[in-house]
């Protein structure tokens, strides 16, 4: 379907022949190479259709896609990482234990969710297996997009915004942001017709946005000396565009 529609994904593989051609997705957006990735913990109890493949987390199948990746000679790496305890609002042990070996393995950019609830973003300066050290960006859990969950922290969460470009062969990440969402009250009883609104300024004390925004503040002072005339990357929501100048 996903193709039938033109819309590009990665994660879900029909056979194991699509797995191995297909589980290092690479983009170009802005003369900007890009390499996806994506995980998850598990699957609510479904299993896999026989023949067909999910990227889970496991240590040895990250470590050989991320060597794949980089093989690709991408300008950056992004790994979208579907794992974390449920509503809690710092990343648990499991996260943080796959998320180091995401970025010693060489990712530039880990984008997290499952926890349903907003987690800190972050900046961090990390020295790889390969002897690169340079700043890589984490956002540890973005929320709840499109949900019925209406409990403090649970109705909400945000898209997250960030730029990339390459100065002097260098990889610089930079214009971090977020735009607030609000998951809206279903339509009918059985939970049908839930959606996702423009939040600012709307329930941001109440969702827990501005909470995790003021911890992850700090990080500002890193980014704001790299330039905008790059690839901007949301981190939920669809699509690329040029950052504005």
């Amino acid at each position: 379907m996903l193709d039938h529609l033109g819309i590009k994904h990665l994660g879900t593989y029909r056979s194991e022949a699509e797995y191995r051609r297909n589980r290092v997705f690479v983009l170009e957006v802005n003369g900007l190479k890009l390499a996806f990735l994506n995980y998850t913990y598990a699957l609510n109890g479904q299993p896999v259709p026989l023949g067909a493949r999910v990227g889970q987390v496991e240590d040895e199948a990250i470590i050989a896609d991320v060597e794949e990746a980089r093989a690709r000679r991408p300008d950056a790496v992004i790994a979208i990482f579907h794992a974390g305890q449920e509503y809690l609002r710092e990343p648990d042990a499991y996260q943080r234990h796959y998320v180091d070996l995401l970025l010693n393995e060489g990712v530039d950019v880990v984008l997290g969710g499952h926890p349903h609830v907003l987690q800190p973003f972050e900046m961090v300066s990390v020295t790889d297996r390969h002897g690169e050290t340079k700043p890589r960006l984490i956002a540890w859990s973005l929320g709840n997009f499109i949900s019925n969950q209406r409990d403090r922290y649970c109705d909400g969460g945000i898209i997250f915004r960030f730029t990339l470009a390459m100065r002097e062969g260098r990889l610089e990440i930079g214009g971090v942001d977020y735009v607030p969402r609000l998951c809206a009250p279903p339509a009918d009883r059985r939970g049908h017709g839930a959606r996702s609104v423009a939040g600012r300024g709307v329930s941001r004390e109440r969702s827990g946005i501005e909470a995790v925004a003021r911890r992850s503040r700090q990080d500002d002072a890193l980014l704001s000396g790299h330039g905008r005339d790059a690839c901007a990357l949301p981190g939920a929501g669809a699509g690329f565009g040029r950052s504005a100048p």
